[in-house]
């Protein structure tokens, strides 16, 4: 029952919208604030009756008023007691139950007995002692109500008797005065109950409201003190003479000054010794004097051989009046921003890993040059280079030793360039120098060579040597160039240039490269169509086995019939395939159509495909022969898909799981030009090959050179112990053949026996069980590598 009476009070409140820990703060404040009050009350209590008691004991001499004046002070001399047993407690944060229970019950104790006051009067007093009660009575239920009205339950627990005990003593009388005198209290009632209310639900509401006040502003102290202790920022107030106002210990950290020095010292001094006489100090010094804001005032401070950066902002302040009293504001600690403010200026111009010129800042450099040498014929020149072999040094030994290589590198080349060279780093392996000043051929191809030998010396990467070369491309001002791009392009030209000439060189760029360059384009653009305009064919070379030399199967290898420019070497579209991305599409050729040629052939016979790399990129390796398969009806076991070691180092879980899924529907996989690029014995335990094809280099050099007779025959025990058949290729002569049966190779393949043939003479070949050597009158042109 006192539960529910007393949740509806809580309701009726405001209390039940506050959390639980909430509540039982405010309620132990409720109560706080009816306990402060017991003094006064324990006196107002007294008095009352005493004076009640008095003035009826005086006329009646009625031993029950003594009695009740006795349990009267008993009740209130209790609860004072308890008051003063914790007065000196600190303020409660929250009441049990129990201990409002008890607070109610006291003040209904001690209702009952103000209660009992006009029972007594009837009994013992007259009329005129009547009317002084029920005064009084009034009185105590005013006073009391209001007193207790912090906490309804005590307030109502108190009024309720006293009323109820007034209401009975008065109805006992049948006289006219009495019953008005009910019937008013009666009216009275409702406002006597729902004045305890209306104060409590007020108490509540700034109960309430002082609590967010509190909590706002311990949360806003807190960000302060954080944001003072913790941040790069602190607060600043001065006065208005310019005096340091609540110093925080974050502004004397950073000034390096005791908190106690810079209290009630003067700003602008302080700002003075900092900066000197600046334009930050002169920009402050003139805001306050006309009382004007500032916004972020960058200072820079010197101290202790560090630089530091202040960022100021202030404001400001007026008292009440409209007096000016000071100002306050914001000091922000930049220096890091500065610091990484200027790193992001030094990479906008320079490569972040090895600190020479990037890109953007060397064009730049180079337009200024050019313009130089139009105004003022200065002349110049431009170095173009790349590393040779890099990306091997990246495959093999990870990209964190080929930036280490990167670093390296540039090192070298700003030890050797002469002074007032520009070194920039383009991207990759490429790299760029300016030079100005004498720019003969004899001292720029003498600085060409230095670089060159420099570069070509091996490097010291992680505990591991690692060596690369350069070649370089040299354009001159003097070559008419007019514009970065155009100067950057004809170094380009001389690169490939030099390139071309078997690297490890340089090249001046010379007029005739350009008309090249144009000529390579025009193919560029002609290659682009050619698949679709049916302008590729394939050859067959037939590979025999050695023992017998019967035909075992043929090799594709793709030719170019150009409409106008007749059949085009492969040397020259092959390599310019793989490098503009159209090697996929002529592969994808190749594929389908070897497949398709190789269906008509006798079961026994293979056809051997070549895979470039870039095919291996688009993860359809497998989905395309197996379509190729599929379309032609050519058996698995007769297509064999040959790939160098290049490709297994680039893609090496791309790849071997591709080969095994091929492995399984029974295509054969061959390793080519084994014994040439990276030669790693791994390849052969960790790929499922069927064959490897010994490189057309060591089989020419049998006849002359006993090295390559020696690592040929350790090829073949190799392959022997390994389960691996092996194919010698580039076969030209007798006396390779019978050195490559002695060493029990099992297939060969070159002009000793056949050139490769368009499908069209393939007819006369296949009907032949074995092949010799070609007709004498068919001279053999230099050998020729499948397309990749």
């Amino acid at each position: 029952m006192f539960a529910a009476i007393s949740a509806y009070l809580d309701k009726q409140v405001g209390l039940d919208q506050h959390r639980p820990e909430m509540k039982e703060r405010m309620r132990a404040d409720q109560l706080a604030s009816i306990v402060r009050l017991t003094p006064i009350m324990t006196v107002g209590s007294l008095i009352c009756a005493l004076s009640a008691g008095y003035i009826l004991w005086r006329d009646s001499g009625n031993l029950l008023i003594p009695a009740w004046c006795l349990a009267v002070g008993l009740v209130v001399m209790s609860a004072y007691r308890a008051y003063l047993s914790r007065r000196h407690l600190p303020p409660a944060r929250r009441i049990s139950r129990r201990a409002l229970k008890r607070a109610v019950g006291n003040a209904f104790t001690l209702g009952i007995l103000w209660g009992l006051l006009p029972f007594l009067t009837s009994m013992v007093g007259t009329a005129s002692h009547q009317h002084i009660v029920t005064s009084l009575i009034a009185g105590i239920i005013g006073a009391g109500g209001f007193a207790m009205s912090p906490l309804p339950q005590v307030a109502i627990a108190f009024v309720s008797p006293i009323v109820a005990g007034a209401l009975v003593s008065l109805l006992q009388f049948p006289g006219l005065t009495e019953w008005t005198l009910a019937f008013m209290l009666l009216v009275y009632l409702p406002v006597i109950l729902a004045a305890p209310l209306s104060h409590a639900r007020i108490f509540v509401a700034n109960l309430t409201a002082e609590y967010e006040a509190v909590e706002q502003k311990q949360v806003v102290s807190m960000l302060l003190k954080s944001f003072e202790e913790n941040a790069s920022d602190w607060l600043w107030q001065v006065n208005s003479k310019g005096r340091f106002l609540r110093v925080s210990s974050r502004f004397a950290e950073v000034t390096g000054l005791p908190p106690e020095r810079l209290d009630g010292s003067s700003a602008l001094a302080l700002l003075r010794m900092i900066s000197g006489r600046s334009t930050p100090f002169l920009e402050i010094f003139l805001s306050f004097k006309g009382e004007v804001p500032f916004r972020d005032v960058e200072i820079r401070l010197d101290r202790n051989g560090e630089t530091f950066w202040w960022k100021v902002t202030g404001e400001p302040i007026y008292d009440d009046a409209g007096h000016f009293a000071g100002f306050h504001g914001v000091c922000s600690d930049i220096t890091e921003s500065k610091i990484a403010a200027g790193r992001v200026a030094y990479l906008a111009h320079h490569d972040s890993l090895t600190g020479a010129l990037n890109r953007a800042r060397f064009n730049e450099e180079l337009t200024e040059a050019i313009i130089s040498y139009e105004f003022n014929d200065t002349p110049f020149a431009l170095f173009y280079m790349d590393l040779d072999r890099f990306k091997a040094v990246n495959d093999t030994m990870g990209h964190q030793a080929g930036d280490a290589l990167l670093i390296e590198v540039v090192k070298r080349l700003e030890a050797l360039l002469p002074s007032g060279c520009l070194l920039a780093r383009l991207g990759g392996d490429e790299f760029c120098v300016l030079i100005e000043g004498d720019c003969s051929h004899e001292r720029l191809g003498a600085l060409a060579e230095s670089i060159i030998e420099s570069i070509c010396t091996p490097f010291h990467i992680e505990d591991k040597l690692a060596r690369v070369g350069t070649s370089i491309g040299i354009g001159l001002a003097s070559d008419g160039a007019g514009t970065a791009e155009m100067l950057h392009h004809q170094a380009d030209l001389a690169l490939y240039a030099a390139k071309q000439g078997g690297r490890g060189t340089y090249r001046f760029f010379t007029p005739d490269m350009d008309s090249a360059e144009r000529e390579l384009r025009e193919l560029e653009a002609d290659l682009a169509n050619a698949v679709s305009r049916n302008e590729m064919e394939l050859h067959f070379q037939p590979i025999v086995t050695t023992d017998s030399e019967k035909i075992a199967g043929f090799e594709a290898l793709v030719r170019w019939r150009h409409p106008t420019k007749g059949m085009i070497p492969p040397l020259r579209f092959i390599p310019l395939a793989e490098k503009k991305g159209m090697i996929g599409e002529i592969g994808l050729f190749v594929l389908n159509e070897a497949c398709r040629v190789a269906a008509t052939w006798p079961r026994h016979y293979t056809v051997s495909v070549n895979l470039s790399s870039r095919q291996f990129a688009t993860n359809r390796v497998a989905s395309d022969v197996k379509k190729a398969l599929e379309r032609s009806g050519l058996a698995p076991h007769q297509l064999e898909l040959e790939l160098t070691e290049s490709i297994l180092i680039e893609q090496p879980e791309t790849v071997i799981e591709t080969l095994n899924e091929l492995k399984a529907i029974g295509v054969q996989i061959a390793l080519d030009d084994f014994g040439t690029g990276y030669s790693s014995l791994s390849y052969l335990w960790r790929f499922p090959f069927d064959k490897i094809k010994i490189d057309g280099s060591f089989v020419a050099a049998i006849n002359r050179d006993a090295g390559a007779r020696h690592i040929l025959s350790s090829m073949g025990a190799l392959a022997r112990n390994l389960g691996f058949k092996l194919t010698a290729e580039r076969v030209e002569t007798a006396e390779e053949v019978a050195f490559l049966q002695g060493i029990a190779c099992d297939y060969l393949q070159g002009y000793y026996y056949s050139k490769p043939l368009p499908e069209a003479d393939l007819a006369p070949c296949l009907a032949r069980e074995v092949l010799r050597v070609v007709p004498e009158e068919e001279p053999a042109p230099a050998p020729r590598r499948a397309a990749r």
